[in-house]
């Protein structure tokens, strides 16, 4: 009855079906138990609410379906968009701030990540377009003399960053596109960590199909590697992403080491 009750107040409101919830009086929906409950409570495991393609469309705002851990699944609408940067807000008032599909900042999670800086993340959309990041796909076992694949095998090994050259060998061995590595420093409040460093390494594993609520999409996946071997925290992050835009349709990230990976499904996208 209670959902039923909410999709009859969602159906009548009218706006644009992309767009933001800042300045609006219609933001009030959120407040509606069709939205993400805090972490807290998704952690222990209370009961999601059946999200379905229709309820998607019918709700005037962008959306997002988000499942921290092994927690019930449910939905995040945008509030707002200010410099790349989207603002997803839950019923209780958990923000995810995201940006080239990274998030980057959170609030009102039993650790929130209060800063991110990078020097070098590219955006999927710049990792895509890039030639320079792009190896070639090429196997060993494949390799016949005189067919030039020992060559430009070589050729791509030579290319390697120095720092980087063990494991850009073993990426061009199996036919992965290698990207070099990069360093961010977060911040975390629980417990107060300041700057620390977190090494990040991401490969193009190549095409693959995805499905959200109903809906097939061809994409690009990507896997990064986050670690900082001082406190013992290693990570494999995934992003799928759009090979035509750079969107990246679905995640799995970890932002912290006691905050469980978060899974991000647009289910539909921002206007851009």
């Amino acid at each position: 009855m209670k959902i039923f009750f909410i999709l009859i107040i969602i159906t009548s409101f009218i706006g644009c079906a992309s767009q933001p919830i800042a300045n609006n009086p219609i933001a009030n929906i959120i407040n509606s138990n069709l939205w993400v409950n805090a972490a807290k409570r998704i952690i222990q495991g209370y009961p999601d609410y059946p999200i379905t393609r229709k309820m998607v469309e019918d709700i005037p705002y962008a959306s997002m379906r988000v499942k921290i851990g092994k927690g019930p699944a449910g939905l995040m609408i945008l509030q707002k968009k200010e410099d790349e940067v989207y603002y997803w807000v839950s019923k209780d008032s958990v923000l995810l701030l995201v940006k080239n599909g990274r998030i980057i900042k959170t609030a009102g999670l039993t650790n929130d990540l209060v800063d991110y800086f990078y020097d070098n993340d590219p955006s999927f959309k710049d990792l895509i377009e890039s030639k320079e990041n792009n190896a070639s796909e090429i196997r060993l076992k494949d390799m016949e003399p005189g067919n030039g694949e020992a060559y430009a095998y070589f050729k791509e090994l030579m290319s390697c960053p120095v720092k980087d050259l063990r494991r850009c060998n073993n990426f061009i061995k199996e036919g992965r596109n290698f990207i070099e590595t990069t360093e961010r420093q977060i911040s975390l409040s629980n417990p107060k960590v300041r700057s620390l460093p977190v090494g990040v390494q991401t490969a193009n594993m190549g095409k693959t199909t995805i499905e959200i609520l109903e809906r097939q999409y061809e994409v690009l996946l990507f896997k990064e590697s986050i670690w900082n071997f001082k406190i013992g925290w290693k990570q494999e992050n995934l992003f799928w992403v759009d090979p035509d835009t750079g969107i990246v349709r679905k995640s799995i990230q970890q932002i912290a080491p006691n905050i469980p990976p978060i899974l991000i499904e647009i289910t539909k996208i921002p206007d851009m």
